[in-house]
């Protein structure tokens, strides 16, 4: 429900989004950056769930070592890359429709991969 309504939100964000918006240029700590991915629900998540699956039958802290340095060299990847991809076309493209196509994108693409199995299961069903 929560992965619904976020992404529920992210679409009527970017639907909302218009000239007169306002961006705030805030600055972040590397604390800060450290306390929101510790506390990120969807890591927690993931290492919980997904991790342990992959750790092997007798997981040891080598395996989950192994695992979170494969995560965190992808994640560091990846944000190189957006960042890249923000930085170049913040030059080229109006913020305002950027904000609209990342929110409303990004929210129909997290309603899509959450509605799905449960589509797929009930589709089963018959």
């Amino acid at each position: 429900m929560y992965l619904i309504y976020l992404g529920i939100s992210l679409i009527h964000s970017g639907l909302k989004a218009s000239k007169n918006t306002t961006i705030i240029h805030q600055k972040a700590s590397i604390k800060t950056a450290y306390i929101a991915n510790v506390l990120n629900p969807k890591a927690i998540m993931l290492y919980l769930v997904v991790v342990s699956r992959y750790a092997g039958a007798t997981p040891t802290l080598g395996n989950y070592l192994a695992l979170s340095s494969i995560h965190i060299l992808m994640m560091s990847i990846w944000l190189i890359a957006c960042c890249g991809f923000i930085l170049l076309s913040s030059q080229k493209i109006n913020i305002v429709t950027m904000k609209k196509v990342i929110n409303i994108s990004g929210g129909t693409l997290l309603l899509i991969l959450t509605v799905t199995p449960y589509i797929k299961h009930d589709m089963s069903a018959f």
